[in-house]
């Protein structure tokens, strides 16, 4: 039967707080990318037309899948392995807060498929509906007031306009999309404010 040498020991030790640095380190930057998808990209993208609006839109979408949730697992892994080492010296109360930080990072899973997936769902439904119409532009007419109104869906062979309610209805959807990844990067960053004080304990 093997037994833990001193070297092991003392090499598992020195990693300890590499792991208490880099982990809550990943949960920030985690956070901080999903907060700029909020605050600095949907504002950005409500500026453009909704067919263009909505690509864009697609296209980060499929960009933070690849990112948000491998660094996610990644810092809840650390955490996860930093409450086990914890656990057996004594000091119970930093191994659950390391294990707290890790239940609250993973729990961005059930919030993205609960909470976020149904407007993802209407989103890229959306978005593959102005696709298939081509060329798509909002279209607007004058009545004798003088006040805008917006045409209704027209086909003319591939120029297509869109009314203003499909317009403030795209737009909408994005804005209230950004509105709930606030929700997902709070938890990010709430976990890594609990790895961030764990290391001061």
């Amino acid at each position: 039967m093997s037994q833990s040498t001193p070297t092991t020991i003392s090499t598992t030790m020195s990693l300890i707080p590499l792991l208490q640095g880099i982990t809550p380190l990943l949960s920030s930057f985690t956070t901080g990318l999903s907060l700029s998808l909020s605050v600095i990209l949907v504002p950005r993208l409500l500026e453009s037309p909704s067919p263009l609006m909505l690509r864009q839109w697609l296209s980060a979408f499929h960009q933070g899948k690849k990112l948000i949730p491998g660094l996610s697992i990644l810092s809840s892994l650390g955490y996860f392995l930093l409450s086990w080492h914890f656990r057996p010296s004594g000091t119970s109360r930093l191994s659950k807060i390391y294990l707290l930080a890790g239940v609250t990072t993973l729990s961005i899973v059930p919030y993205t498929r609960i909470i976020m997936w149904p407007t993802n769902l209407k989103l890229m439904a959306k978005e593959e509906e102005f696709s298939s119409w081509g060329v798509v532009e909002t279209a607007r007419t004058a009545t004798k007031e003088g006040e805008e109104l917006t045409a209704k869906i027209v086909r003319e062979e591939d120029h297509v306009l869109i009314t203003e309610e499909e317009e403030k209805g795209a737009k909408y959807l994005v804005d209230h999309w950004g509105l709930l990844n606030l929700g997902r990067a709070g938890l990010v960053g709430l976990a890594a404010a609990l790895g961030l004080g764990a290391g001061y304990i």
